[in-house]
């Protein structure tokens, strides 16, 4: 089964990106489509059906490797090399909990 790739268009955030900085303009995406469209990566629809928040996990690590203040080229960049170790394979070992059994939680 061949799934066909989505190409997103700059056309479609050109009017969010004026007088926001990037940190406003990511507060503002909601799902890893928005992401992948936002930073213009192209994406399989199905791939990320399923993997979404793998893909998120993977992101926010890789984003966490890059000196402050992070630019638009950096949060593309973290994206594009997420997506693509989840395309091929790849994925975050989850982390066990340092949970001690508190009633904190309750």
């Amino acid at each position: 089964m061949t799934h066909s790739i989505y190409k997103p268009s700059i056309e479609k955030r050109k009017h969010h990106m004026t007088a926001l900085n990037i940190e406003d303009q990511v507060a503002d995406l909601q799902s890893a489509e928005e992401f992948l469209t936002f930073f213009e990566v192209n994406f399989d629809p199905e791939l990320v059906k399923v993997k979404r928040i793998q893909l998120l996990r993977l992101f926010n690590h890789i984003l966490s490797s890059f000196s402050q203040p992070i630019q638009h080229q950096d949060y593309r960049k973290a994206l594009r090399v997420a997506y693509r170790q989840l395309e091929n394979g790849n994925e975050l070992a989850f982390k066990p909990s340092d949970c001690q059994g508190c009633s904190d939680c309750d």
